[in-house]
């Protein structure tokens, strides 16, 4: 069977085509009117429709009952409310307010906060939110792939210290995915969590001795290269060495250019080696799938 065209193949097309895009151009620029196709009339543009707006108040749900909020520094609240909503946030003795602007999104910071027991906070509009058992300490994100993702349950199997730890309550600590909800790390939860974060923070809150919140952002199988920003990347001339195509001084202009020449050398070999499988595809049709066969008839039992 005849295989379609590797990319290689789609590479070096596409690296012809651009050798050979001016004189098509060129060509085409000269070409007699008569001979030119009718322009198309202009597609339709869909009609935009309107984004609904929130219409009470809610609060995403990071923030949440149980949770974590970290000390000495600012404290950021946030959710949506009905537009020029007023929202009243209420934590220990203090008080603050914002009013949801015109899309229902409001925001406000609470004073810097020391650790203490755990506390309510309240967030009033036309109805009222109550978070209980909220702790002030010191939050951690775990961040990465797969190593980062694994469960304590699958890790715990081949380590009697993990699964030890993990069959303990830990009211000090708080688990959150970072779109889920807060819960405390106890022995029934323990075990769905990050096995690298949980076994990080018991020791740190053991060694602080202040409440820990820990949550876990990781995708498993996402390129590493997503998890830097790129003024880390340009930063680290290892990184810039490891993808080749990037001079280790290059100035940031000369960097810019050379991502835009990159992504449009690629994009240009992703279109060509499109047209060249969609040709092969069309003269290799794949054949007509075939009924399975009917099983036998039996004759019935009397």
């Amino acid at each position: 069977m005849t295989r379609p065209p590797s990319r290689l193949l789609a590479v070096a097309i596409s690296l012809a085509s651009c050798l050979l895009f001016p004189a098509i151009a060129f060509a085409g620029a000269v070409k007699p009117a008569e001979t030119r196709p009718a322009a198309r009339p202009a597609a339709p543009v869909p009609a935009v429709r309107p984004v609904a707006l929130p219409t009470e108040l809610a609060l995403p749900g990071i923030l949440s009952s149980d949770m974590v909020l970290q000390r000495g520094m600012p404290v950021p609240i946030w959710g949506v409310a009905a537009p020029d909503e007023k929202v009243t946030v209420t934590f220990r003795d203090q008080t603050k307010t914002a009013v949801a602007d015109k899309d229902g999104k409001w925001s406000l910071k609470l004073d810097p906060l020391a650790p203490g027991e755990p506390a309510t906070l309240t967030v009033a509009g036309k109805k009222r939110l109550t978070l209980t058992g909220v702790l002030v300490g010191d939050v951690w994100v775990g961040s990465g792939q797969s190593n980062m993702q694994m469960a304590v349950i699958g890790a715990a199997k081949g380590d009697k210290v993990l699964d030890a730890l993990a069959a303990k309550d830990y009211p000090q600590i708080r688990l959150a995915s970072a779109t889920g909800h807060w819960r405390e790390a106890t022995a029934a939860n323990n075990g769905k969590f990050s096995a690298i974060l949980f076994s990080f923070g018991v020791p740190l809150q053991k060694e602080l001795n202040v409440p820990i919140g820990l949550v876990v952002g990781a995708v498993g199988g996402t390129p590493s290269g997503r998890w830097l920003t790129r003024e880390m990347f340009l930063a680290d001339p290892d990184a810039r060495k490891a993808a080749g195509w990037l001079p280790i001084d290059a100035t940031p202009e000369e960097v810019e250019l050379a991502e835009n020449a990159h992504e449009a050398t690629y994009q240009r070999a992703l279109v060509n080696y499109k047209i060249d499988l969609a040709k092969w595809e069309a003269a290799h049709p794949a054949p007509p799938a075939t009924a399975p066969a009917s099983a036998p008839a039996t004759a019935a039992r009397p």
